[in-house]
């Protein structure tokens, strides 16, 4: 007998798996547009967590290093596009260790 836990953990599975076929499929065939869906599935992820956290009182985690930086991209794509600093500091930030 198959456990409730088991079938809701594969259909979690399926999802994201077929969230990171779609990610994969649209930087191949639209790399020039690929920002615009990272920033929705950013601005979607970081929303839902932070309600999740907030609700648990782990809102703090969201101050976290990683979120940080990919926010400094998300900033580097659409506020500062042109800044070859804040390109400089962005990719430091990306292939650098702390």
């Amino acid at each position: 007998m198959i456990s409730i836990f088991s079938a809701s953990h594969s259909t979690g599975a399926h999802t994201v798996s077929l969230i990171r076929s779609l990610s994969a499929y649209w930087l191949g065939a639209s790399p020039q547009t690929f920002y615009k869906y990272y920033t929705a599935k950013a601005v979607v992820l970081y929303g839902s967590r932070f309600y999740l956290y907030k609700a648990k009182n782990w809102h703090y985690y969201m101050l976290e290093f990683c979120y940080f930086a990919n926010i400094l991209l998300l900033l580097e794509v659409w506020v500062f596009p042109q800044s070859p600093t804040f390109h400089k500091v962005q990719k430091f930030l990306a292939i650098n260790p702390i």
